[in-house]
């Protein structure tokens, strides 16, 4: 028993200091901020209510049976909106659309309602858990049905992460795919081994994890395309200004879409959203996963990446569009998704500096622009 109170309060810790700190982020609303902080005071509450019952459970006495019958109902009731909060957070983090959201909820509302209402009749039947006369926690005839369906959703979750893993930064993919791992370790061997306490302490590490790798990143990442946002591109300009010695070529690219105005104004910002969605995961398909990419105005983009020699970055610019050419051709909006953008490679003699060079890719851009329109 010493065992898990030690092990359940440093993991309460750890959840709370996690919890302060995101509490103390100036974006602290955001959407995807509220669905993790549901997440880590479910996990809080979890451990409290599974910890409670761990200590009054085949205790003597009337309020002993009491506390340990309302702990069990508490713990099994609030487990699955756990996972699927987690499914919200991922298809929030994938899609930026609270409508798929609303639209996950009504699926599950019937079933969260019927499990709710067995939750409540484990009280006094045997169901996902019984209490016999001695006061004696046994999981009952329901318990893997209910397993199931709390894991389903973490499920559903892990394989949206795979479906959609060329739009996700391998940064977060890797810590958001390996979310199930320690809470299903825990459940297996806590399932096997009867009375070990080990699957809240093992999502505390699956929240820990996604919050270091993940969550506290999304400060530099854009809000609506995961892409890095305009503070981390200028951060990044910073730091590869200070280096005085490169042995590669260094290239970059500014972009703006075309006629962008005129989809909003015509297809609404809805649809503008997704044009932006679209645009970045053709972006994320044009580069090599550790070029540097980030949305750094409304429909504006940069791109700073490395090159092995100045004649590559003919090979790279035909590779955007292609893959631009060839989204159009699929018609999956009633327009074209064109870019006009200025490329160059750097050269120290020509632009001075790194900010001097992103200054001329800009004023390139928009005299390309102005051509093309």
């Amino acid at each position: 028993m010493i065992n898990a109170v030690e092990s359940y309060s440093i993991s309460f810790f750890i959840l709370l200091i996690i919890l302060i700190s995101i509490r103390r982020q100036s974006d602290k609303s955001r959407f995807d901020n509220l669905l993790f902080t549901g997440i880590i005071l479910i996990n809080m509450a979890l451990l409290f209510f599974d910890l409670i019952q761990s200590f009054v459970d085949k205790q003597p006495g009337t309020i002993m049976y009491f506390l340990n019958n309302c702990s069990s109902f508490m713990f099994y009731w609030i487990a699955p909106f756990l996972s699927l909060l987690w499914l919200d957070y991922v298809d929030f983090f994938i899609h930026k659309d609270r409508m798929r959201i609303k639209k996950i909820h009504r699926l599950v509302l019937i079933p969260m309602i019927l499990f709710t209402a067995t939750s409540i009749m484990s009280m006094f039947v045997n169901g996902f858990f019984f209490i016999d006369s001695s006061n004696t926690y046994f999981r009952g005839n329901l318990y893997w049905p209910y397993m199931i369906y709390t894991y389903s959703f973490v499920l559903i979750a892990t394989f949206l992460i795979i479906k959609y893993r060329k739009g996700i930064r391998k940064s977060s993919f890797y810590p958001m795919l390996l979310f199930i791992i320690p809470p299903a370790v825990g459940g297996i061997i806590q399932a096997f081994f009867y009375g070990l306490l080990l699957v809240w302490p093992m999502t505390m590490i699956s929240v820990f994890m996604v919050f270091v790798f993940v969550q506290s990143k999304r400060a530099n990442t854009d809000y609506l395309t995961n892409l890095f946002n305009k503070r981390e591109f200028d951060n990044y300009i910073n730091v590869i200004e200070k280096i005085k010695r490169r042995n590669y070529y260094l290239a970059g690219i500014i972009a703006d879409l075309d006629h962008f105005k005129m989809i909003n104004d015509q297809y609404g910002h809805y649809m503008g959203d997704l044009v932006l969605k679209e645009t970045s995961l053709l972006l994320l398909k044009s580069f090599d996963p550790n070029d540097f990419i980030a949305r750094i105005g409304g429909d504006e983009f940069g791109v700073i990446f490395k090159l092995d020699n100045p004649e590559s970055l003919k090979t790279t610019l035909k590779k955007l569009n292609d893959n631009f050419d060839d989204f159009n051709k699929i018609n999956k909006f009633p327009f074209e998704v064109k870019l006009s953008f200025g490329a160059q490679v750097f050269d120290k003699s020509i632009h001075g500096s790194v900010h001097e060079f992103v200054k001329i890719l800009d004023e390139l851009m928009y005299t390309n622009k102005n051509h093309s329109e």
